[in-house]
């Protein structure tokens, strides 16, 4: 059995006075009857009055905030109890311990021996850890405790024992009040244990209000922050990846104080591995690291200050030392098989995560080490992960209100992100249509504004540009003395702008040469020494193919010479036959010496006689099957149109193709030119 006073567990010992017994060691009432509950008497200490309980209660009911309500009640109970000290410890969640947020005693000097007191949880600090664990009042003996926080704070304020007071709602320990005495009476403190237990039930519901409060306030100012840096993530429009990611951890040193902040970035595609770190400390460099884990052994941290943005990345190299998360001079390298898991394990996260960095020595590589941490995934697809990794001193801990706030954070993050992707393709969209804006319009400024005037013949010309802009061109090209004319039709290898200025060039360069007067062929070996001295060695070399016709207009001899560009179309208008005619030669600008391809060769036409050229655009445009339209069609596309005026027959002759190719997108540009003998 055990006294209900003094907690004495033995056989009852103790004294019968008319017909109750005391018991021999605190010499108070003993029940000897089964109660489930203690029976106690209040105090009789005059200091313990109802008064004293009322102003207590009022403070509990009125002060503005916790720190004010910690400070007063340690103030009043050493002033009105005249108690020779008091000190409260708080359970403080954030860092998962109790430690000593007031103290008031008789040497003002034992604040800071008393405040620097705290306890971890699963370590042994005797009484107090008793009092926790158990949630009950105990008293002890400075002298028999092994902590030298103790024997230190008994030494200083001169006190010989003291009581803890759990502060505690529904079981759950608030905190403690712990009160000193000057001498060990034990009689003393179980007679004032009955008060600061009923002190201790009405303080841990105001305790409890303010730290429901307090959380809330934090909780609000975290999600007002929180709210604030999303309006920035979504309005801001970032240039760059880094940027954001950058703006991301900035975000996150507003509401969550962590010793480091960093974003870690898997890209399946290309196998690279991008990171970016921010230290708690706003005067250390950033770190970024940029890695192409398919084709490198190891890898190295580049580290650029904050004021270093215009090259994205610094030209400082350094390596992260194990103390304190500070670069120091010098270059890190790292095997990047050792990465494999590091990869797997974080990357695959489908929900935060709370660890220790000894989980992932990895990352101590990147200055994790000793911390508690929190891996949050932030964008989670086919083509990359990315997980945003903060980390805390091993004596601060994350806990569930400010995980909760970071969850958020990290779904406005990967929302903002993806932005940023949608803004980016949007951008690359908006350049490349632009581009096609240009060469579309360069293409058109290359075509021959009029045809060539002659009373025996007629000319006409069409190109249908595809959607991707290619490379085609024709012309009319009659010298100045209006005794020749050149024709030519041609296509340059790729799409775009960069195929638009070679044509714009060799356009330029043919109009040059008909004004010499040369031949066919001389004009064909022009063009390929440029192209092949100008975009041989380039990253994206450039081929043309070409045919080139010359014809004097006062005589009726077509000369022309090929490079590749395929057939020429005659249609006899005498047997209504097309003869086709191969052209010859080799692409331009593969050999620098095409002498060997030289080709010059002639045809003649009749009245009626019509001629057309086409570029692969046409030959090769498919239907939704995959079925080219090819010669056939195309041939009988000229029987069907031949009595239209030569522009109309052309236009005839692009609506068979559209309605052959239907609804399938045009790949490739179409390109007609054509000559008729009237008489």
């Amino acid at each position: 059995m055990t006294c209900a006073f003094c907690s004495e567990f033995k056989t009852p010992d103790g004294l019968f006075r008319n017909g109750r017994f005391f018991c021999r060691s605190c010499g108070r009432e003993w029940i000897l009857e089964k109660r489930k509950n203690q029976r106690l008497q209040p105090p009789t200490d005059t200091n313990f009055s109802n008064e004293i309980l009322l102003e207590f209660l009022s403070l509990f009911n009125t002060s503005p905030s916790l720190s004010h309500l910690l400070e007063s009640f340690t103030s009043l109970a050493f002033y009105k109890l005249g108690i020779p000290g008091v000190s409260v410890m708080i359970y403080e969640p954030r860092l998962d311990r109790m430690t000593v947020m007031s103290v008031k005693n008789q040497k003002s000097s034992l604040s800071r021996v008393a405040q620097h007191f705290e306890i971890k949880k699963g370590e042994d600090n005797g009484p107090l850890t008793e009092c926790i664990e158990h949630c009950k009042s105990i008293y002890y003996k400075f002298a028999d405790q092994k902590h030298k926080h103790f024997k230190q704070y008994a030494r200083l304020n001169r006190t010989v024992a003291a009581l803890a007071v759990p502060i505690h709602l529904n079981g759950e320990v608030l905190g403690i009040i712990i009160v000193d005495y000057n001498r060990d009476d034990p009689e003393k403190a179980e007679n004032e244990k009955y008060f600061l237990e009923l002190l201790a039930a009405q303080f841990a519901v105001t305790l409890k209000n303010r730290i429901l409060f307090e959380v809330s306030q934090t909780q609000s100012r975290n999600f007002r922050s929180l709210h604030s840096a999303a309006l920035r993530l979504s309005s801001l429009g970032f240039k760059y990846k880094v940027e954001i990611f950058r703006v991301i951890l900035l975000s996150l040193t507003e509401f969550s104080e962590n010793d480091l902040y960093s974003l870690f970035e898997w890209n399946k595609d290309n196998h690279t591995l991008f990171g970016h770190f921010l230290t708690g400390n706003i005067t250390s460099p950033e770190i970024r690291m940029d890695v192409d884990m398919a084709r490198q052994s190891t890898f190295k941290i580049r580290i650029q200050t904050t004021d270093e943005e215009a090259d994205m990345i610094g030209d400082k190299e350094r390596k992260i030392s194990r103390k304190g998360l500070e670069p120091i001079p010098g270059e890190m390298s790292i095997p990047i098989k050792r990465y494999e898991f590091f990869l797997k394990e974080i990357f695959e996260l489908t929900e935060s995560k709370l660890a220790f960095s000894s989980d992932f020595p990895e990352l101590e590589k990147f200055g994790m080490w000793g911390l508690n941490l929190a891996i949050l995934p932030v964008v989670h697809t086919d083509k990359s992960d990315i997980v945003i990794i903060l980390g805390k001193r091993k004596d601060r801990h994350f806990n569930a209100e400010e995980l909760e706030v970071l969850n958020a954070f990290s779904i406005q993050a990967g929302i903002s992100i993806q932005n940023y992707h949608l803004f980016d393709q949007r951008a690359q969209k908006e350049r490349l249509d632009k581009e096609i804006e240009i060469a579309k319009e360069l293409q058109k400024s290359l075509l021959p504004r009029k045809m060539p005037e002659h009373s025996g013949y007629e000319f006409a010309g069409t190109m249908v540009p595809a959607r991707g802009v290619g490379g085609d061109y024709y012309d009319f090209i009659t010298d100045p003395f209006n005794t020749e004319t050149v024709i030519c039709i041609g296509d340059v290898s790729g799409k775009g702008v960069p195929a638009g200025i070679v044509m714009a060039t060799v356009r330029t360069i043919i109009h040059s040469l008909v004004r010499k007067k040369v031949s066919s062929w001389d004009i064909v070996n022009t063009v390929n020494t440029y192209i092949f001295q100008n975009y041989n060695d380039s990253p994206s070399p450039r081929f043309m193919s070409m045919t080139v016709i010359k014809w004097e207009m006062n005589r009726n001899e077509f000369l022309f010479s090929g490079a590749g560009q395929g057939t020429l179309y005659l249609l006899r208008n005498a047997t209504q036959e097309i003869e086709e005619i191969p052209t010859g030669g080799i692409i331009l600008g593969i050999d620098p010496d095409i002498s060997k391809f030289e080709n010059l060769n002639q045809f003649r036409m009749l009245a009626g006689d019509l001629l057309i050229m086409c570029t692969d655009g046409v030959l090769e445009a498919s239907n939704q099957d995959g079925i080219q339209f090819e010669s056939e069609r195309f041939k009988k596309s000229i029987l069907q149109f031949q009595g239209e005026a030569l522009q109309a027959m052309l236009d005839g002759i692009v609506s068979e193709i559209r309605k052959f190719t239907g609804n399938q997108e045009q790949m490739d540009d179409i390109t007609l030119a054509a000559i008729r003998r009237i008489r």
